[in-house]
């Protein structure tokens, strides 16, 4: 301390280079991107399921629409044949020719 009365001048310095302001404030854009990333991780895992929900429901739909019938099945039911039907069977659905009750009794 004699040395600083005597005057000797004692003289610092400080130096601040970008690693250190780096290496200080880093964790603030890691949370930031961090929190980012995690809500556009959950929103896509929530439309996903979304999707597949609405695809489950508009499949269960589309089949219970048609009763339970192939697609062959159903588009046969427009010319006549009726799938539900024994293979042996005679009936036609758009024939002319049917017998009706009424016509026995005359």
């Amino acid at each position: 301390m004699e040395s600083f009365t005597a005057g000797d001048e004692f003289e610092f310095r400080i130096v601040v280079t970008w690693f250190y302001i780096l290496s200080q404030i880093w964790i603030y854009p890691t949370i930031l991107i961090s929190l980012i990333i995690w809500r556009v991780r959950a929103r896509r895992k929530k439309k996903r399921k979304m999707r597949e929900m609405e695809d489950a429901a508009s499949a269960a739909m589309i089949s219970s629409s048609k009763g339970g019938l192939t697609d062959s099945d159903f588009a046969s039911l427009s010319a006549g044949y009726d799938p539900t039907a024994s293979v042996d069977s005679e009936y036609d659905l758009y024939a002319d020719d049917k017998v009706y009750d009424d016509d026995l009794l005359y």
